[in-house]
């Protein structure tokens, strides 16, 4: 295997494809918007073949993915050998578990069949942390066309929106205890305190973003030292999220100082991401957060 299998050159083309993409999701949004899904893929091989497929309702109430679609008509049509092929898909790849979902995972499936190459709309930031997605075996480019990528997001958000339209009232949801006895059991603490950097990284597995730092004094007779990492959150959209839900930034801190700093009038001067060397006496744990991050989303842990 060489780094050419994996590069992927000839974007115009491959833009015209997704364009093709784009229109046949709006055609059978005409014909039936509930059997035929937001989302379409095709499999171009080196021959020039191009084989499309759409997202469409199966007999079981289960989805069938555009990808799965498209390889599977292209393997009626030409065949199994798809090594050299290359996948065009208005979202690139789901990688994690899904109950609605006609098979396994569309990265699993493109890791089966031996294609090395993925050329997409738009990437979906909450399929870029799993497992799957991080150990794939083939090379994801998005588009470079601006009204592509901002049509293929439009389409996509019209069903990632409705999976993550917003934070449930009892957030972290109905799993909220499970979430904090795994902490505790596993760290000795919850995600006030030491598991705060593990539950950040749940929730960015999940909603994307980037994990910060509330950098302040924990007591105001230590204001005249260097300020330090006192929470770390999760920042999405110019909004914080942590274990207590999601707000304004503004509104986090003044909520965080409150909650947690009050006792010994502490106070926040600022936010800035995450450093390595912040919060040392807080693990990091990627197999804890993969457990809590699961355990949200069978929660129903949603954002808007």
């Amino acid at each position: 295997m060489k780094i050419s299998d994996f590069r992927i050159h000839s974007t115009d083309k491959l833009d015209a494809m997704l364009a093709e993409c784009v229109s046949l999701i709006l055609e059978h949004q005409q014909q039936d918007s509930k059997h035929w899904g937001m989302v379409a893929a095709c499999v171009l091989d080196m021959d020039n073949r191009v084989v499309y497929g759409v997202n469409h309702a199966m007999p079981d109430g289960t989805r069938k993915h555009a990808e799965r679609v498209a390889i599977d008509n292209y393997r009626e049509q030409y065949g199994s050998n798809l090594e050299h092929c290359i996948v065009i898909t208005t979202l690139s790849p789901c990688s994690e578990d899904m109950d609605e979902r006609h098979g396994d995972s569309c990265t699993n499936l493109i890791n089966e069949v031996g294609i090395h190459k993925v050329y997409c709309g738009y990437k979906d930031p909450s399929q870029q942390h799993s497992d799957a997605y991080l150990h794939k075996h083939f090379h994801v480019k998005s588009t470079r066309n601006p009204k592509l990528n901002e049509l293929c997001k439009k389409l996509a958000d019209t069903f990632l929106k409705s999976d993550d339209e917003q934070l449930t009232e009892n957030f972290p949801g109905k799993n909220k205890n499970n979430i904090y006895t795994l902490l505790v059991n596993s760290v000795g603490a919850g995600p006030f305190d030491g598991g705060c950097v593990i539950f950040a990284r749940a929730l960015q597995m999940i909603y994307g973003g980037e994990i910060v730092a509330l950098i302040g004094y924990a007591q105001s007779s230590v204001a005249s030292k260097n300020p330090t990492a006192q929470h770390a959150a999760l920042l999405v959209d110019g909004r914080m999220i942590d274990a207590d839900g999601i707000k304004s930034q503004d509104e986090f801190v003044r909520n965080f100082e409150n909650n947690e700093l009050k006792h010994a009038s502490g106070k926040i001067i600022g936010i800035r991401p995450l450093h390595n060397s912040d919060l040392s006496e807080a693990p990091r744990d990627e197999q804890l957060s993969a457990k809590i991050s699961k355990l949200l989303k069978s929660s129903s842990a949603k954002i808007s």
